[in-house]
């Protein structure tokens, strides 16, 4: 399947986000939960394949065979995202199964000190941090921030130091890194 750019984004298409500092590019199919009942409440969903491209790919029969690296990333602003140019749409693939299986996300509550975990986007169930704590914060991240964590996870997989080849400085970039810090600590990772 040959590239085809789309200024416009549907359910099932596969973004394409480049990553920080010239890192390359990752690529994620769209879900629009508001299109599947079997989604419960999550309105827009990534499904973040496990592969990374250095320049932009031309052939998407490559994502077909890899599997996700992240099935359950909400996120929010797609649309000015992709109108403005920022992550493109290339093509499309079909909605399979197990795209339509909700994921579970953990939530926590100030007021009372106690966490749940959220099932289908609506359900909320009282659990304990532990039982709980390798899940998903429930919340939507916007394209910066989820650009930052693809950059920071990628390179870790590939041995190099996000420290040293993102810049820190800028203030968007460093806090979306120390928060996913911290959420990969918290989740024990």
């Amino acid at each position: 399947m040959n590239r085809k750019e789309h200024k416009r984004k549907v359910d099932g298409c596969i973004l394409e986000i480049p990553l920080c500092s010239g890192y390359g590019y990752a690529y994620a199919k769209y879900i629009d939960g508001t299109k599947h009942q079997e989604l419960g409440r999550l309105v827009a969903l990534l499904k973040v394949f496990d592969y990374k491209s250095n320049k932009p790919l031309e052939d998407l029969t490559v994502l077909a065979s890899k599997p996700y690296l992240h099935d359950n990333l909400l996120v929010a602003g797609l649309a000015p995202t992709i109108t403005q140019g920022y992550w493109k749409v290339i093509g499309r693939f079909p909605i399979e199964e197990k795209d339509l299986v909700a994921p579970q996300y953990k939530k926590h509550y100030d007021f009372g000190n106690y966490w749940t975990v959220v099932i289908d986007g609506e359900k909320e169930e009282r659990r304990d941090l532990e039982e709980i704590m390798h899940l998903e914060p429930y919340s939507y991240f916007g394209s910066g921030t989820i650009e930052v964590r693809l950059s920071m996870e990628f390179m870790e997989k590939n041995g190099d130091n996000p420290e040293k080849l993102l810049d820190m400085k800028d203030e968007s970039i460093a806090y979306a890194y120390s928060t996913f810090k911290n959420n990969l600590a918290q989740q024990g990772s």
